[in-house]
């Protein structure tokens, strides 16, 4: 991987870097085993704004607890996938 796609400058895990859209595209399998074995928390970004945001799935199970029912789960997408809605 690039050095400058190689931005979260971690190896301790659970720290948050940066990467362009371009290169998550291009580094993309990369950047999923980094942020699933070193739990690195990564940011897309585009034309140097936030896009999105790759974090650990216990990340992900932190924040849709805290979030409670706000947040679509798996069977809500799922639903939505099919053509329903996330009350179907």
């Amino acid at each position: 991987m690039a050095d400058k796609a190689a931005n979260t400058g971690n190896e301790t895990g659970n720290e948050t870097g940066s990467v362009t859209a371009s290169e998550a595209r291009i580094h993309f399998a990369d950047l999923c085993n980094r942020v699933r074995w070193a739990k690195e928390r990564v940011v897309i970004v585009r034309q140097e704004k936030p896009l999105a945001v790759m974090v650990p799935l216990e990340d992900l199970a932190l924040l849709e607890s805290l979030l409670g029912d706000t947040h679509k789960t798996d069977a809500d997408h799922g639903a939505l996938a099919k053509g329903g809605t996330r009350d179907s």
